[in-house]
């Protein structure tokens, strides 16, 4: 049977299905006894939906020059407050 661990180190691999048959029965055997690792591939599955959503999001460029507006500006109070 797998471990935890296990079950983290090939989060991805299960969500992509580039698993073996014998390693996807392993896998879901251990889902299905261990509540934690449930949780963690749901949160694990949320987290990769909202990355995905952001990558594509036409907000992600604006967001970056915001961020960079931001430093520049921090830099420059920097600099007058010395």
């Amino acid at each position: 049977m797998l471990r935890c661990q296990d079950i983290v180190e090939q989060a991805d691999m299960h969500l992509t299905q580039e698993q073996t048959i014998f390693n996807k029965i392993l896998f879901k055997i251990h889902l299905f006894a261990c509540s934690n690792c449930r949780l963690y591939i749901k949160q694990f599955k949320a987290m990769l939906t909202q990355i995905s959503k952001i990558a594509t999001s036409s907000k992600v460029k604006d967001t970056q020059q915001m961020i960079i507006d931001i430093k520049i500006k921090l830099n420059q109070g920097d600099k007058n407050g010395q």
